[in-house]
């Protein structure tokens, strides 16, 4: 890990992408339930679907879809750069945010699945196969660049640290900002030169129901089973 004394609080972090009822399709007699699945995760990692999707939903669910894909981008930015990139956000400049909330957008555009096969259940339900191939983009990027630009950070800054030293310090500030510039510009480079890369593809099941108020509902438990896989992590 990049610092030298600070230790790394447990982060209550929600995995939970979206209450269930928050975005439900419409029951009908032609409901597509591939459609609605697949609509789902472009909105979540894409910030945008088809027609058809927008089409099945209740009044008002295109309008959310921005929120929801912020929403969702915020918490996978949140979740890297605190527990993989070691950068505390608090001490970044808000233009330095906004690039790196854009890289990690630009490397989630890349995601690669696909709706396989549907089938319907006596119950009226559906489960629906998911195909996805896991970006490895950022496991790559830490194992093959993150210890250099550890080791680049302390070059720079191993002799100006000192225990006399507050967090409103300015030099706080500025090596979190030099740190954060190394690894999203790397990031940014690996994205430009087309360095993305993907795992060996995995199915999802993902089940879609009627819930008490007639409606067609994913659970959070099946949407977390794809954000589970869609990217691989870093292993210490």
């Amino acid at each position: 890990m990049k610092k030298l004394s600070l230790t790394i609080a447990a982060l209550a972090l929600a995995l939970s992408i979206t209450g269930c009822s928050m975005i439900q399709g419409l029951i009908g007699g032609d409901f597509d339930a591939g459609l609605y699945v697949s609509g789902r995760i472009d909105v979540l990692y894409l910030g945008e679907a088809s027609d058809a999707y927008y089409d099945i939903l209740e009044d008002g669910g295109k309008d959310y879809t921005k929120e929801l894909y912020e929403s969702n981008m915020q918490m996978q930015f949140d979740y890297l750069t605190y527990y993989y990139f070691d950068i505390y956000t608090e001490y970044l400049s808000d233009e330095m945010l906004d690039r790196g909330l854009q890289v990690v957008k630009d490397i989630y555009a890349q995601s690669n699945y696909s709706v396989d096969s549907v089938t319907k259940a006596n119950d009226g339900s559906f489960n629906v196969n998911v195909t996805v191939a896991p970006i490895t983009t950022v496991e790559d990027f830490y194992n093959t660049y993150f210890e250099d630009i550890c080791n680049k950070y302390y070059d720079k800054y191993y002799d100006e640290f000192s225990e006399e030293m507050t967090e409103d310090d300015p030099l706080i500030y500025e090596s979190e900002e030099y740190f954060a510039d190394l690894i999203f510009t790397r990031l940014e480079d690996m994205l430009e030169n087309g360095e993305m890369s993907f795992g060996t593809p995995e199915v999802v099941v993902v089940r879609v129901y009627v819930d008490d108020d007639d409606l067609y509902v994913i659970s959070d438990t099946d949407i977390s089973s794809i954000d589970r896989v869609i990217m691989t992590y870093p292993t210490y």
